[in-house]
């Protein structure tokens, strides 16, 4: 069987960007169902920009700083940018 990896940090619930009620059902259901006992636990670390651009092109992350400096913004029609959006995806 394959193990699923968790990653959770307070911080990732701040990068609320209209789904905060959606995400809150799944996370009381998957606490009742015990889904999360099933999972290995990983903490979330931060990221220096050296290891960001390892995985994101510099010309994605300078329109996600953009974007998230403007406050908001669509990076494509189903991911939103906000505010907190940097903050969270590097948490130092």
């Amino acid at each position: 069987m394959s193990e699923v990896l968790l990653y959770a940090d307070e911080i990732l619930q701040q990068h609320d960007t209209g789904s905060a009620a959606r995400l809150k059902v799944v996370h009381r259901y998957s606490s009742e169902q015990q889904m999360f006992n099933r999972c290995m636990r990983r903490q979330v670390t931060s990221a220096d920009l050296t290891s960001v651009y390892r995985i994101h092109d510099r010309g994605y992350v300078t329109i996600i700083r953009r974007l998230a400096a403007d406050g908001n913004g669509w990076i494509e029609s189903e991911t939103v940018v906000i505010r907190r959006t940097w903050r969270c995806g590097r948490p130092e």
